[in-house]
């Protein structure tokens, strides 16, 4: 998810273990959360977004862990900001580009995992599925609860249930597509350094970080006409940092 460094110790963090994974919870990161989606007019429906949230994006993050074990190393998550981050627990330990690239992609692969399995859960029980494209050219998926009798006949279990599974699946299926975008320091910029850097060593990496640049420039663009001011300054953010980026290794190499 969307993180860019360790944010550092606070006695306000919540620790605790995961599957055999130490998790720090920064406390910036519930605030985050609720600037993202916390207004929804429900109390209930609050805590629901937060839940949501909490677990789509540890569950994000475990999955890049445990594609490091995978490769015989192990990791921990923080969690900030607006998502988190896993680190190694090797200290400038460098990956085979394969390995680099499965463990990028095992945190948006957890995320489908689970959207599939959401949904599956919720077509057994009567529910419908429905893909459609966002306004900004990436996939949604909802699912339909109109004729599940369970809710039909209940408008207000109908709007709990609704409002759970589809936030679920917008976390998971949709937030997993915009992650594997090869945009900085999403998980799909890492996977075009790594493989970039794989073919030319000396500038793999400012080559992702141009295709950077001009992906966020153009994902800013279409959040701008679609309206969805959050998205756009999300790619904005990025294509400015990913253009700083360029700049200070362009200053770097003027140095030596």
């Amino acid at each position: 998810m969307f993180c860019l460094y360790d944010p550092g110790h606070t006695r306000f963090d919540w620790c605790f273990r995961f599957l055999g994974t130490e998790v720090r919870v920064h406390p910036f990161f519930w605030l985050s959360i609720l600037l993202i989606g916390g207004d929804q007019g429900n109390p209930w429906f609050t805590i629901y977004w937060v839940a949501i949230a909490f677990t789509s994006i540890l569950i994000h993050e475990f999955g890049h862990v445990l594609a490091m074990r995978l490769a015989g190393d192990r990791g921990h998550i923080v969690l900030w900001g607006f998502g988190g981050l896993a680190f190694s627990d090797k200290n400038n330990y460098r990956r085979h580009c394969f390995t680099d690239v499965a463990v990028c992609a095992a945190g948006p692969a957890a995320g489908l995992l689970l959207a599939i399995l959401v949904a599956a859960i919720s077509t057994a029980a009567g529910g419908s599925s429905q893909f459609a494209f966002s306004s900004i050219a990436i996939a949604t998926w909802y699912m339909d609860f109109s004729s599940l009798k369970l809710v039909a006949s209940n408008y207000r279990a109908y709007l709990h249930v609704h409002f759970i599974v589809n936030n679920l699946l917008y976390v998971n299926f949709f937030w997993s597509l915009l992650n594997l975008l090869p945009v900085f320091p999403l998980d799909g910029g890492q996977i075009t350094r790594a493989i970039l850097e794989q073919r030319d060593p000396q500038f793999g990496r400012l080559r992702a970080l141009r295709v950077s640049i001009a992906v966020s420039v153009l994902f800013a663009g279409l959040a701008c006409l679609a309206g969805h001011m959050g998205l756009m300054y999300l790619f904005a953010f990025c294509a400015v940092s990913s253009l700083q980026a360029v700049q200070d290794a362009g200053r770097i190499r003027r140095r030596y």
